[in-house]
């Protein structure tokens, strides 16, 4: 059998049937494509080490075209300026109009999906460099890949839907002089069976926890209080007979000058 062409460098190939050595190990399998680093040589998948093509072989190779190609095969074109473009292939390519889909592509910048027009000869395989740097870009925009489905995956508007089907607590911080241990134990308890995500006290300095008193403490304490009153959507003080103190009195206003709501156990 005459064959019409040659193995040539930087070109690829398709394999239409397979090849085995003696020991009936397939050499090169049916349908894969393969990419040509020098005259005469191919590599194989399996070792990525060039493999010789000699004249046996050649009857079970033909050069790869667009029309070989797959939804969810990785393609490369080179522009008019030189510029290689890197994309995902989606459906049949249509000669008559030059059309084909893609579902992913990148070349200055990621675009997720769409249309092109191109001539045949304008189509290659994508290197596995190529494949990889395509699949950061994906990664980089909040998309995965799905080659077995072969879909692209919004990851940012999949976790946003999944956070919407959750239900949503309103966050309460507790404030207020820790020496009403009890009453912040107990508003904490009713707060949390009404549905709510509730954030209080670490230490009780004024109810036994002596530890609040060690050099520097304190000022940690109050520090983080503010930040579990940056978190909440309002605050709840614990003003047992009216007493508000000092440090109750800078949260309060804390919580006001941020935009919090404030309500009180005793109005």
């Amino acid at each position: 059998m005459t064959k019409t062409f040659s193995i040539r460098k930087d070109n690829w190939y398709i394999c239409v049937k397979s090849a085995y050595n003696l020991k009936d190990d397939i050499v090169f399998l049916k349908d894969k494509v393969y990419q040509s680093p020098k005259d005469e040589y191919l590599v194989r998948d399996d070792t990525s080490q060039p493999e010789i093509i000699g004249a046996i072989l050649m009857e079970y190779f033909r050069p790869w075209t667009v029309k070989d190609a797959k939804p969810g095969d990785f393609l490369t074109y080179t522009t008019e300026d030189g510029k290689d473009w890197y994309f995902i292939f989606k459906s049949e390519y249509k000669p008559y109009d030059c059309q084909y889909h893609y579902y992913a592509g990148f070349a200055k910048e990621f675009i997720p999906g769409g249309t092109g027009c191109l001539g045949e000869d304008s189509f290659r395989p994508s290197t596995q460099e190529e494949k990889e740097l395509l699949l950061s870009k994906i990664k980089e925009n909040g998309y995965i890949w799905d080659a077995e489905n072969c879909k692209l995956i919004n990851t940012i508007k999949k976790l946003t839907s999944e956070s919407q089907n959750h239900r949503h607590y309103k966050v309460i911080t507790l404030c207020g002089s820790t020496r009403f241990k009890e009453q912040f134990l107990e508003a904490q308890k009713r707060l949390t069976l009404d549905g709510n995500i509730v954030l209080t006290v670490g230490l009780f300095g004024h109810s036994g926890d002596e530890e609040v008193w060690e050099p520097g403490i304190k000022e940690m304490l109050d520090d983080m209080h503010l930040r579990k009153i940056d978190m909440a959507d309002e605050i709840f003080v614990i003003n047992v007979g009216g007493y508000i103190g000092e440090s109750t009195r800078r949260e309060i206003a804390y919580a006001e000058r941020t935009g919090k709501d404030v309500r009180y156990l005793v109005v």
